[in-house]
């Protein structure tokens, strides 16, 4: 049977003194006694490829350019007023590449800041007189395909993360950050009566796109 201390039992369990100092020698003894050859090689940069492991990605973007209104006042954001420049549905504010990815698993954060109007309309139906909701809803895609997708930020104006996890295949692939918002709608404020200046509806600023790419 193989022996795995310096010591027999004793009986009760009992120890001595010197137990422990025998131990220590004896597993000092065993590293000291191996050669070059016999030691583990450690890890060095020559073993692998540049960026071999992982890879990462950052981008970032003060504020969404894509859609900027006019006839604003001087004083606001030129984003989205519902003068002509923003539609229903998805809408792409940033794309990006992740040059070079080996494929694998990979880790895909948006953080950032969105603005939603706070001041919202309602029917004047008598038959159907509620609070018009609005919100915006934000997604991460990679070549088209949704990585992650939340909701998002409802009235008022908050910081948000939204973070998913994908396996990608190789080669150069496009992350696009989209937002959806509450279409327009004829009971909306669109303008200010004193001023005539379009009244910003939403906006998404502060946008940081953090990728993580870890690979076999």
């Amino acid at each position: 049977m193989r022996r795995w201390t310096q010591h027999q039992p004793r009986a009760n369990h009992l120890l001595d003194a010197d137990q422990f100092q025998r131990e220590q020698v004896a597993h000092r003894g065993s590293m000291a006694s191996l050669n070059r050859t016999q030691i583990p090689t450690a890890l060095t940069t020559t073993m692998f490829k540049q960026n071999a492991l992982h890879k990462v990605w950052r981008f970032t973007q003060a504020e969404q350019t894509r859609f900027k209104g006019t006839g604003v006042p001087g004083t606001q954001w030129e984003c989205m007023t519902f003068n002509g420049n923003y539609t229903s549905g998805y809408q792409t504010i940033l794309e990006q590449t992740l040059d070079d990815h080996k494929g694998g698993m990979t880790l895909l954060e948006w953080s950032g800041a969105a603005f939603c109007l706070g001041v919202q309309g309602k029917r004047n139906s008598t038959a159907d007189r509620h609070a018009v909701e609005r919100f915006i809803s934000l997604r991460i895609t990679v070549n088209g395909a949704v990585v992650a997708e939340t909701l998002g930020i409802v009235a008022g104006i908050e910081s948000f993360r939204l973070t998913g996890t994908a396996l990608l295949p190789p080669g150069d692939l496009t992350v696009a950050l989209q937002m959806k918002c509450t279409p327009p709608s004829s009971y909306d404020v669109l303008r200010d009566f004193t001023t005539n200046d379009s009244i910003m509806q939403y906006h998404v600023i502060n946008n940081v796109l953090l990728a993580l790419g870890r690979f076999r």
